[in-house]
């Protein structure tokens, strides 16, 4: 019941997504923590499990997560807008997204 709140009808992706991410979720594997927050990002964005908002839902899910770890991540409109794209269009590998997040951390050096 609470998938269809969240989850457009007829989305081949719907099932799928969701349980990825509630997989993703549950699952304790010893994961860096910004190469976690990199697939989550990515899954969401790539995956159209929604009607709209999958880049969005996707970098605020990432974001979250990494906030929840005590680590700020801080870019610009145009930052965002360029790596979402890149996302989605380029397919880059998980290690270049977890790159992009860990150099837009405000706690790292």
């Amino acid at each position: 019941m609470v998938q269809k709140a969240f989850i457009t009808k007829g989305s081949s992706n719907q099932r799928w997504l969701v349980q990825t991410i509630l997989l993703w979720v549950t699952m304790r594997i010893p994961m860096y923590v910004f190469s976690k927050a990199a697939a989550l990002l990515d899954v969401i964005a790539r995956n159209h499990g929604f009607r709209d908002g999958n880049k969005r839902t996707a970098m605020a899910a990432a974001v979250l997560y990494l906030t929840q770890n005590d680590i700020e991540i801080v870019f610009t409109n145009q930052e965002y807008e360029e790596i979402m794209l890149h996302v989605v269009n380029d397919k880059p590998t998980i290690e270049e997204i977890k790159q992009w997040l860990e150099v837009h951390a405000a706690n790292r050096s």
